[in-house]
């Protein structure tokens, strides 16, 4: 049978960048939930062209916009393959019509310079905040995808990964001993949900969920990134538990000159929030562990968020 050669279009990462980490901005007490699931319920995953063109990168901010849309409790929103290639065009020289065979201007995307058109210039109207790149292990991939809702992950393909999602199998894992390495070439790919009881993550490519082994993703990805998003900060009002803000703020000016895209985002409380903040305060404030302590840290960073203080609980 004649197999057909995936459409990458991950230009190589570029790690002498200057960049923000996510890691500097994790709060040293906070843990990941065992499993996250940011995907499994979207009702459809389109290819955003990537079966035709190297606009994997492309395809995967489509992705992350399914995903935030939906999971963070936002008008879903998919956006148009036409508004991704615009893009693609826009930042690469991608020429959509040009009648060459292969397209010479096909050449695929540098994530961050993606990352970064998302955020100054925006896809179709949608813009995030901030970006951040993400260490590679297990558990700053997990917080990464508790914290911000998705990662966009570079990988570089080996061949035998592309043949068995060609064959319809829905897991990638690390090689068996008859299994071609051919290294097919850099792709980007949406990881929204983990499991850390199977070590496992949920992957959305080529229009198709499919899960992968964190082995797989130790061996071949070589970049990961966070986006910060009003569609996942808004989800719950506030900025997700663990995660330094502020400090991701501070951070994001002094390396763009910018001002900082968090600051001023304290929410006014309303009346329900006071009273309910005065019934549970002084329970917050008291010493606890285990579960009872994540449900204490989490109501304070709540009432941080909306400004409550101590006069707040006065009766």
């Amino acid at each position: 049978m004649t197999r057909v050669a995936p459409k990458l279009g991950r230009a190589p990462f570029q790690p002498r960048r200057r960049r923000l980490n996510l890691r500097a901005f994790v709060d040293s007490g906070y843990r990941p939930p065992a499993v996250a699931d940011h995907a499994s319920l979207v009702p459809l995953w389109p290819s955003y062209a990537n079966d035709r063109y190297g606009d994997c990168v492309w395809a995967s901010v489509g992705h992350a916009v399914q995903s935030i849309t939906y999971y963070g409790g936002r008008d879903y929103t998919t956006l148009a393959e036409s508004d991704l290639l615009a893009a693609y065009s826009e930042v690469t020289g991608f020429h959509l019509h040009d009648p060459r065979v292969p397209n010479p201007t096909d050449n695929g995307t540098v994530v961050a310079d993606a990352l970064k058109h998302w955020r100054t210039k925006g896809i179709a109207g949608d813009r995030i905040l901030a970006y951040a790149f993400v260490n590679r292990s297990f558990g700053a991939y997990a917080a990464g995808i508790d914290l911000f809702g998705f990662l966009n992950v570079g990988i570089n393909l080996p061949r035998y990964a592309w043949q068995r999602f060609e064959d319809g199998a829905a897991h990638w894992s690390l090689p068996t001993p008859t299994d071609d390495l051919y290294d097919e070439g850099g792709h980007s790919i949406h990881v929204a949900g983990y499991d850390s009881n199977n070590q496992e993550f949920l992957v959305v490519t080529w229009g198709r969920l499919i899960t992968c082994s964190w082995d797989f993703l130790r061996v071949y990805a070589d970049e990961a990134w966070v986006v910060l998003t009003t569609d996942w900060l808004d989800e719950w009002g506030r900025s997700p538990r663990g995660l330094d803000l502020a400090g991701l703020g501070g951070a994001f000016e002094a390396l763009t000159h910018e001002p900082s895209p968090v600051h001023g985002r304290r929410l006014a409380p309303r009346i329900a929030d006071r009273e309910l903040w005065s019934d549970v305060s002084r329970w917050a404030r008291r010493p606890h562990r285990g579960d009872s302590a994540d449900v204490a840290r989490s109501l304070s960073t709540w009432a941080a968020t909306y400004g409550l203080r101590d006069a707040d609980v006065e009766r």
